[in-house]
Order: structure tokens, then C-alpha cells, then sequence
């Protein structure tokens, strides 16, 4: 949910100051028509439109987007910027009052030039040079409006050349000399040296910036250089040759370099945009949805161009516990002089801090975009843990239930071969001693006798049979291959089993193939004549039952008896398949990795 810094002005306040923003600059495209010459009448007007809009227009943009301090200044500067079209007036007030604004608007554009993206002035340099010129102009140009009885002529701020209306604000009726001979000549010297000042700061802060703070710094400090220059050289080509051509195009520029300093904001302000989507650009294309807390950290530190940049991990079930992407312990994440601090949570709770330079706190947007995509990948990473950690464990719990199975089979076979079986060939051993005994003394009996003995022999043969079906003891002491050969012999249809020597293998898998394969012998189509068992072993352990039966296609994997042999193979592992052509068979395949 966007913060109320982060949402922007109310629309019907953007209207309100855009329509403020359009008076102004239809007002002074009004009095520059009415008042200037014909012969710069057209460019006047545009030029002092473009001075009052520029501003305006960038800063209500930004407003519209988030409410942003150096935004709000900006606008202010511009309804300030619209008082130097006074000095186009004929009217000796308006004219004043436009001379005079000209001042102010310089201490403006100073402090815009300095404390830009912020509205801030944030280091003692910047204080400094806005201080020198705050006394520059409250001493050396202010008080000069109340005893010079015309302002220096020809200015690039009107188009009254050298006959321009006199200063309203004099109190006397003659200009004093010094003003003329010493304070003109030194203001003008101290004021490009405070523009040079202002350039210098600047280019140090775009030397040390980050790269997003840098980005927007670069084109402010070419406009500010610009306008430096332009006033010096407007200055002293107006000293050397007031009335030359040339000096009345410089002016131009100068007046121009205005507008072009609050467009070189919003350029700034578009690079360090352009920059954003870059790096979240490579932000999404450097990182994998599964990564480690390592590569996380570095492809983040890539992609906002910050080395310094380190995340800290909150230790779950401890109240103040940290540590970093190595697992290392660290002191809780707090903001630090020169540091920003962004968090990483989740449903109200805190699972990571980003920890970056300052530079990049100009973009929030941006810190939280890439604050969000660590928070998928480090949720999708967890996500990921515990569906392997579900799977393995699903995996374990089937394969131990299928091993318990086996243990009870195994079990029930022994008790059935040890028990019921042995108790009926011990009856039977004694039917056919008492038989033989009664054969001459009761021939009846022992006949009656002999046939009890053939049931009991038939009845040892189904319990042996059911035994082997639990679980043959072949499979055990003797391997998959020999149990498999020993479910062929039983089977009424000719039946093949090639093992190409696959050797033994774990219970587990062994008794999974075995009971597929027998599973798929017991439900050949009716018109089979010949069945084929193929084993084969690399890396996985890969079995094939194959029939002749040219009949219908049997290929439903919702048959009841597979029920059993799919449960068997997915707890190792396995897959099962079942192919059929009519008129050629049906294929029954598989198999099951060994590692």
C-alpha cells in the first residue's frame, strides 16, 4: 500500500495549479506582446512563457506522480519567475518590481541548483554557497533599488535597450557614484564567482554520488556551467560593448539558460527513471527463481550499481536474531548516517533488511520494487524447500509403507509355510501310514483314507500356491530374475524371461518389478500364446512384459490390478506404462532409477 509521500497530489489540486500555471504564462505572453518592441515581440513572449512554464510543468508532473518537497519549490519558483516579465512593462512599477524580482529569482535558482532532488540543503558546502549568496544579494544588489535612479541598462531581462523606465523605488534624485564605480563591478565578479561555486559543489556531489543520484546530477551540472558562463559573459560584453548585437542574443541565452535549468531537472529526474527500469531489468533477467542468499545479495548489488549493498536475514522464532547471507551472526538492521535501510516483509513480519547507500533513497519506487523481487525469490526459494522436503518425506512415507508391506507378507508367508503347510503335510505323512496300516484289515477305510490324502495334497498345493502369491521366498534368497522365472514355469502360456545378467538389487526395487511383471502375467489378453519378460540395468533398472494377443488394446491405467504395482514403483521411484497395437500385443513397461 503506497505511503501518503508516495501517492501524489489530489487531481483537482493539479488542476487548480495547472490553470494557476496558465494564467501566468498567458499573462505574460499579454504584457510582452503589449509592452515589448515589434521587432522582439515574438520572442519575448516565448521566452518569458517558457521561463515561467518550464518550472511549473516539471514540477506539477512530478506532484501529479508523489508529493516531493524540491517539486513543490519548483512551482513556487515558477509563480516567482513570472514577476521578471514585469520588466518588459513601460509602467516604471511594474518595471521596478520586475528589476527587482530578477534578484530574488537568482538567489532561487541557486538554491535549486543545490539542494536538488531533495529540496534539501544537505551538506555544508551547499549551506555555505547559498549563504554567500543570500548576503551578495541582500547587500550588494537590494539596497541598490532605493538609490539608483535607473537599473543597469541594456538587461537581457527586458527589451528596452537604453531607454528604459526609471527605478520607481528611489529615494533620491541621483545615483551615487560608488555604486556605479565599485558595487556594480564587484557584484557582478562576486556572482559569477558564487555561480562557479555552486558549479563546483555540484560536481563534487556527481563525483561521489551513486549511480542513481549521479545520473541525475549530470545534465543540472552542464545547465549549471551553462549559466554560469552566460552570465559572465553576459556581464562583461555589457561593460566592454552595450550596444552590440551580440550582447542582445547572449542576453537571449541567458534568459533562456532559465527555463533550460528546470527542464535539466526533469531530464535527470527521466535518466534516473530510464536507470530504474534497467536495473530492474537486470534484476529480473540476473536472477533464477531458485537462487542462493549469496547470489541474491550480489545480483542486487549489480543491478543498483551498489557494492556496498548488504541483506540481512531475520532468524526465525528469535526476537532480535540476524544473520547475514553467509549465515554469519550480525547486529540488527538500523539506519546509519549515509546508509538506507529498506525492509523485506511479509504479512507484517519481517524477514530480511536491504541495506544500500543513501544515493539511492532519491528513488523509493525503486529500492521497493527490488525489495519486492528478493521477497519472491527468498519466498519462492522456501517454497521450493518445503515441496522437496514434502516430496522426499511422501517419497520416504510410501517407500516405508510399501517396506512394511513386504516385512508382512514376508511374515504371513512364513507363518503359512511354517505353520499351515508343514501342519498339512505332517497329516498328510499320517493319513498314509494309517492308510497303509488298514490296507489288509479294513480295505474300505484305507481306501476312503488315500483319497482323504489326494484333497490334503491338493490343499497343500493352493497354500503353497497363496504363499507364493503373499510373497515368494524365490524373490528373497534368490533375486528378481529367479522369481520371475519361477512365475513363468507356473504360467499355462509359453513364457521367456531375458535378464541380460542385471544382478541383484535392493528389496525394495526388486519386489516393485516383480510384482508389476507378475501382475501384468496374471492379465495377458485371452488369446495370447506367448509372453516375453525383458530386464534390463544402467541407470535405472528398466523391465518389459509383452503378449501376442492380437485383440482389443488394453491400455487403461484404471485397471484394478494396477492399483498395486503403480503404488509400489512411485514409492521407489518408478514409472509404469501400457502400450498396445491391435493385432500385434500388449507392452507393459517400466523402471525404476538406481541412484
Amino acid at each position: 500500500m503506497l505511503t501518503r509521500a508516495q501517492r501524489g497530489l489530489a487531481p483537482g489540486a493539479i488542476a487548480l495549479l495547472a490553470m494557476a500555471a496558465a494564467a501566468l504564462c498567458a499573462g505574460a505572453l499579454i504584457l510582452t506582446l503589449a509592452e515589448a518592441p515589434a521587432g522582439d515581440r515574438a520572442w519575448a513572449a516565448v521566452t518569458g512563457a517558457l521561463v515561467i512554464a518550464a518550472p511549473m510543468g516539471v514540477g506539477l508532473a512530478t506532484l501529479a506522480r508523489r508529493q516531493d518537497r524540491f517539486a513543490a519549490v519548483l512551482v513556487a519558483a515558477g509563480a516567482l519567475f513570472s514577476l521578471t516579465v514585469l520588466s518588459q512593462s513601460r509602467d516604471p512599477t511594474l518595471y521596478s518590481v520586475g528589476r527587482t524580482a530578477v534578484w530574488v529569482v537568482e538567489l532561487v535558482v541557486v538554491y535549486l541548483l543545490l539542494s536538488f532532488p531533495s529540496g534539501r540543503l544537505t551538506s555544508s558546502p551547499a549551506r555555505v554557497a547559498m549563504a554567500a549568496a543570500v548576503v551578495l544579494v541582500g547587500l550588494l544588489y537590494l539596497p541598490t533599488a532605493l538609490v539608483v535612479q535607473h537599473y543597469p541598462e541594456p538587461s537581457p531581462w527586458s527589451t528596452c535597450a537604453i531607454d528604459c523606465p526609471p527605478n520607481a523605488f528611489a529615494i533620491g534624485h541621483t545615483t551615487p557614484g560608488f555604486v556605479d564605480g565599485v558595487v556594480r563591478p564587484l557584484r557582478e565578479v562576486l556572482s559569477a564567482l558564487v555561480f562557479l561555486g555552486v558549479a563546483v559543489i555540484l560536481a563534487q556531489r556527481t563525483c561521489r554520488a551513486g549511480p542513481l543520484l549521479r545520473r541525475m546530477l549530470v545534465p543540472v551540472l552542464a545547465m549549471a556551467i551553462f549559466r554560469g558562463f552566460a552570465l559572465a559573459g553576459y556581464d562583461a560584453a555589457r561593460g566592454s560593448a552595450p550596444t552590440a548585437a551580440s550582447l542582445h542574443a547572449l542576453g537571449w541565452v541567458y534568459v533562456l539558460s532559465l527555463g533550460l535549468i528546470a527542464l535539466s531537472f526533469s531530464f535527470g529526474m527521466l535518466w534516473r527513471g530510464l536507470y530504474a527500469t534497467t536495473a530492474l531489468q537486470r534484476l529480473t533477467l540476473g536472477l533464477k527463481p531458485q537462487t542462493t542468499p549469496e547470489a541474491l545479495r550480489a545480483a542486487l548489488a549489480d543491478a543498483l550499481e551498489d557494492p556496498s549493498l548488504q541483506i540481512a536475514y531475520r532468524v526465525p522464532d528469535e526476537l532480535d536474531g540476524w544473520v547475514s547471507e553467509t549465515a554469519t551472526r550480525v547486529e540488527p538492521p538500523r539506519e546509519q548516517q549515509g546508509r538506507t535501510l529498506t525492509e523485506v516483509s511479509v504479512s507484517g513480519r519481517r524477514i530480511a533488511a536491504i541495506d544500500t547507500d543513501s544515493s539511492l533513497a532519491q528513488d523509493p519506487a525503486l529500492l521497493q520494487a527490488a525489495a519486492s523481487y528478493a521477497l519472491m525469490v527468498l519466498e519462492n526459494g522456501r517454497l521450493v524447500r518445503r515441496l522437496t522436503s514434502s516430496i522426499g518425506e511422501l517419497s520416504a512415507s510410501r517407500a516405508r509403507i510399501v517396506a512394511v508391506t513386504d516385512q508382512a507378507r514376508r511374515r504371513i508367508e512364513r507363518d503359512v509355510h511354517d505353520g499351515a503347510q508343514q501342519r498339512l503335510v505332517s497329516l498328510r505323512i499320517k493319513l498314509a501310514l494309517e492308510s497303509e496300516r488298514l490296507e489288509h484289515e479294513a480295505p474300505q477305510t484305507a481306501a476312503e483314507l488315500e483319497l482323504l490324502g489326494a484333497e490334503v495334497d491338493e490343499t497343500i498345493d493352493e497354500v503353497r500356491a497363496i504363499a507364493h502369491g503373499i510373497y515368494p521366498s524365490v524373490l528373497g534368497d534368490r533375486g528378481l530374475v529367479e522369481a520371475l522365472r519361477a512365475a513363468a514355469r507356473s504360467t499355462p502360456l509359453s513364457c521367456t524371461v531375458d535378464d541380460d545378467g542385471i544382478g541383484r538389487h535392493s528389496q525394495e526395487i526388486e519386489s516393485a518389478v516383480y510384482f508389476a511383471c507378475v501382475g501384468a502375467l496374471a492379465n495377458v489378453g485371452c488369446e495370447a500364446t506367448r509372453i516375453m519378460i525383458t530386464l534390463r540395468a544402467d541407470e535405472s533398472l528398466r523391465f518389459e512384459v509383452r503378449d501376442d494377443d492380437p485383440g482389443s488394446p488394453r491400455t487403461d491405467l484404471g485397471q484394478a490390478w494396477l492399483d498395486e504395482p503403480l503404488d509400489r514403483l512411485a514409492a521407489v521411484a518408478g514409472e509404469l506404462t501400457v502400450e498396445a497395437v491391435p493385432g500385434e500385443g500388449t507392452r507393459v513397461t517400466g523402471s525404476v532409477p538406481l541412484r
